[in-house]
């Protein structure tokens, strides 16, 4: 019988040298495609970095920095903090260009500069987002217990003000609405991107009304109309006494500073995030358009969000900000009888100058509505780089399987869910758990996108001409905004180690040697097992 017969009848037969061979040549990749679906288009792409950005630490430290450096100007901090994320977003928005695929954090780095330095993010997104998951989904009940809680004083209704404050001190009820969040965050995650970027989209775009809103508060309200407004809220003679207060303790009206300013960028970069979307970088549509305007342009968005906030909350309160800072964060709120003393933010300010219930009330619970966005970046920080590790064969291949009707990496979503939960039940008993600062780690992922995008031209030249291939005097642009990044951050990075205390210096540590271990056990799994792992990282994943 030919060949060809025993084709049309299904009798594909093999000699033993030739299966021999194809058992000796495993897929250079895990899967032959991702399984993964583009739904993330150039429209809803920018409201991942917006939602990321606009935390509740967003509303905190924009009221809080005049204190912490005292004569900074807010606004001009954060117009420099915009120009500074804008370009290490173009950086990694190219770098994207070239490799649009989820994980892509980690992806980047990995072929852009190299497999260890990939791991060291990698592995750290695997193992730390699912406890900072845990932790936001923490404070977020404690959040909602706040925002309820100032709600309840604002329109004098001592039930609300019982209910915020049960909320925020009972550790039942802060773990009943801690494991809510996560198993909301889980389900956003495993129903894959169509549903994570409706749920994006809503979220952002309350949090931005919120932002407008407390915008429109402080511009209605110019200094001279501020102490009336004060008092309408909080009694007659609530804003002469902060005024007293703070000048009885010794405050005085500190100059403009120049350093202070610059010292400040330390925490204005810190919650400014244009990339926040490169982990689902294989879920989205027309990648070279969404990319640009998601990750390369996003910073000038967050610019004009935080720097309009905070120029119309220094514009309205001028001094008195300063003052009020200086009471509640100085250490002398047990001074005050009238004023209720809440921890400074535009949230709190903006709430504070009007009685219209509904305005106050939409005010009040927006860091809340902010904090709910963060959970399910949680998750997909921690799913996608899984993933595609477990795609480069440098993690545990069940983890780059993909749900085929729902497109998402099920058993990642698994484990970061039991992680979070395991780490959310911990807190309860270990406060310190939510002190670690992973500032240093943190600080390296931008310091590692810059060192790629510096190289990849070079490093990668195959990979870099996929991309836009733009060149300024014939260097590379992606190189030139790598360069930049690079400098920049790491003048971040070496003004605020100096602050990390030394258990979060030893979290960090840790982590830095997990990830190298298995970068050097999963190496060595591979060329035992005849895998060329240079072609790995030589080439893009599969999309």
């Amino acid at each position: 019988m030919s060949g060809m017969e025993n084709l049309k009848k299904g009798k594909c037969t093999l000699s033993k040298s030739s299966v021999e061979n194809l058992s000796e040549k495993p897929l250079l990749f895990v899967r032959e495609a991702s399984g993964l679906a583009k739904e993330i288009g150039p429209w809803s792409i920018i409201f991942f970095p917006i939602k990321a950005s606009t935390s509740p630490w967003f509303f905190m430290f924009i009221a809080m920095l005049p204190f912490m450096f005292p004569g900074c100007s807010v606004t001009l901090s954060f117009i420099i903090a915009g120009i500074i994320v804008t370009f290490q977003g173009l950086a990694l928005a190219l770098m994207m260009v070239c490799m649009p695929r989820s994980g892509g954090n980690y992806v980047v780095i990995a072929r852009g500069l190299h497999p260890l330095f990939g791991m060291l993010e990698g592995w750290r997104a695997v193992v730390w987002n699912p406890i900072a998951d845990a932790v936001v989904s923490y404070f977020a009940a404690g959040f909602l217990g706040a925002s309820i809680l100032i709600y309840g004083q604002i329109v004098h209704n001592p039930q609300l003000t019982s209910l915020g404050q049960y909320i925020s001190t009972d550790k039942g009820a802060l773990l009943s609405i801690t494991l809510a969040l996560l198993v909301m965050g889980a389900l956003l995650d495993f129903f894959g991107a169509r549903w994570l970027k409706r749920f994006m989209v809503v979220i952002s775009g309350l949090t931005v009304v919120g932002i407008l809103l407390m915008i429109g508060l402080f511009l209605a309200h110019p200094p001279a109309s501020v102490p009336s407004a004060w008092d309408a809220v909080w009694g007659s003679g609530a804003y002469k006494e902060i005024v007293e207060v703070a000048k009885a303790n010794g405050w005085t009206k500190p100059s403009f500073s120049l350093a202070a300013t610059g010292a400040s960028l330390l925490v204005a970069t810190g919650f400014l995030y244009p990339n926040n979307v490169a982990p689902l970088g294989g879920e989205v549509a027309k990648p070279r358009i969404s990319f640009m305007v998601g990750i390369g342009l996003s910073g000038l968005a967050l610019m004009g969000l935080s720097a309009g906030i905070a120029a119309a909350m220094e514009y309205s309160l001028g001094d008195f900000l300063h003052m009020y800072d200086f009471v509640v964060m100085g250490g002398h709120a047990n001074q005050l009888k009238l004023n209720p003393g809440i921890q400074p933010s535009t949230s709190f300010f903006a709430s504070s100058l009007t009685t219209n219930p509904g305005l106050a009330l939409f005010s009040a619970l927006t860091p809340f509505i902010a904090v709910i966005g963060l959970i399910p970046m949680g998750y997909f920080w921690t799913t996608r780089p899984f993933y595609a590790m477990a795609m480069d064969r440098y993690s545990p291949e069940k983890f780059a399987y993909i749900h085929p009707r729902w497109h998402s990496p099920v058993y990642s979503v698994l484990y970061c869910f039991i992680l979070s939960v395991i780490v959310a039940i911990l807190s309860l008993y270990i406060p310190v758990i939510l002190s670690i600062s992973l500032f240093i780690y943190g600080t390296l992922l931008p310091i590692f996108w810059g060192w790629a995008a510096m190289t990849l031209p070079f490093h990668r030249p195959e990979i870099w001409n996929r991309g836009f291939r733009a060149t300024v005097g014939g260097f590379p642009l992606m190189s030139i905004f790598g360069f930049i990044t690079t400098a920049v951050y790491f003048y971040v990075l070496f003004m605020g180690i100096r602050t990390v205390d030394p258990l979060s210096i030893a979290v960090t540590i840790i982590l830095l040697m997990n990830s190298t271990f298995w970068y050097l056990y999963y190496t060595y799994q591979n060329k035992k097992k005849g895998i060329d792992v240079d072609k790995i990282f030589a080439a893009v994943p599969p999309e």
